[in-house]
């Protein structure tokens, strides 16, 4: 699914020689430099990568970019310490058609 993600959102990198979404990138850390900017250093599956961009949006979840946030913005490091996220658990069943009745409510072809 990644993969497929990946291709068409890249679909004009094939004029452009620019891709815009990397899949399987992991950032390691993010500092910022001197002119403003921020370097991502990201675990890929060619080895270490460090990335430049004059803006930063962190979407992680609140545990994992406590981490990479510390050398930056230590204060929001710490104040996403303390998001408490509960357990969650997802649970499928499944029954062969012919377990249920004909005219069970959802039973449908």
């Amino acid at each position: 699914m990644a993969e497929a993600t990946e291709k068409i959102l890249n679909k004009d990198a094939e004029n452009t020689g620019k891709k815009r979404v990397r899949v399987d990138w992991k950032l390691k850390d993010v500092r910022k430099d001197d002119d403003g900017w921020y370097t991502g250093i990201f675990s890929t599956p060619e080895g270490d990568r460090a990335l430049r961009a004059p803006a930063l949006a962190v979407t992680a979840p609140s545990h994992r970019a406590q981490d990479f946030l510390k050398n930056f913005a230590p204060e929001a490091g710490e104040l996403l310490s303390k998001i408490y996220y509960p357990p969650v658990a997802s649970v499928t069943i499944a029954y062969p058609k012919s377990a249920l009745r004909d005219d069970a409510p959802g039973v449908q072809e």
